[in-house]
């Protein structure tokens, strides 16, 4: 009789709990994760390449939002709102903050990542750098920084293209810390 009762125990309470514990730990892990992406920085020396500074994060936002289930990228007008605020200037093409501005900017935001980075030129070859900020933590993530690189200005599109595929590869792996 008492095993008999356990069996009924297990049947009605035990394994409803457990599935409402598992679907609860399921939703939690599938939210997609919140994600700021910075002007890069210009480090060329050549300023004629300024605009690469804003040209690759809009081409990173156009990649990255293609699954929204994953990662939701925020809009960079609070972005730039928001250091305005802070700044009462907007951040100059290249110009840095430091990790505690960073993780700052990224809690005002509600973000959970922000990822930043900065084209290199070579003589005749650009490297383009993606590194990925953890808020919680206040630091780069360091398995997750990556960079390609390209002989022409033409072909920077299409690396960020796949850089911007390995970011949410990246940013969807992780939870939240």
């Amino acid at each position: 009789m008492p095993f008999r009762r356990f069996v009924m125990f297990r049947r009605f309470v035990a394994l409803p709990s457990c599935l409402v514990v598992c679907v609860a730990l399921q939703s939690c892990t599938l939210a997609p994760k919140r994600v700021a992406i910075m002007d890069f920085e210009n480090a060329t020396g050549d300023h004629r390449l300024d605009g690469l500074s804003t040209a690759i994060p809009e081409s990173l936002i156009t990649v990255m939002n293609r699954d929204p289930r994953r990662v939701y990228i925020l809009e960079r007008q609070d972005i730039n709102r928001y250091l305005a605020e802070i700044d009462r200037a907007p951040l100059r093409p290249g110009e840095r903050l430091s990790n505690s501005r960073f993780q700052q900017l990224g809690k005002r935001l509600g973000a959970d990542y922000l990822v930043v980075g900065s084209v290199s030129r070579f003589g005749k070859m650009y490297v383009v750098q993606c590194r990925l900020f953890s808020v919680a933590r206040g630091e780069l993530v360091p398995s997750a920084s990556m960079a390609q690189q390209c002989n022409q200005e033409e072909e920077v599109v299409i690396i960020v293209q796949n850089l911007g595929r390995e970011m949410v590869k990246q940013v969807s792996a992780r939870s939240v810390q």
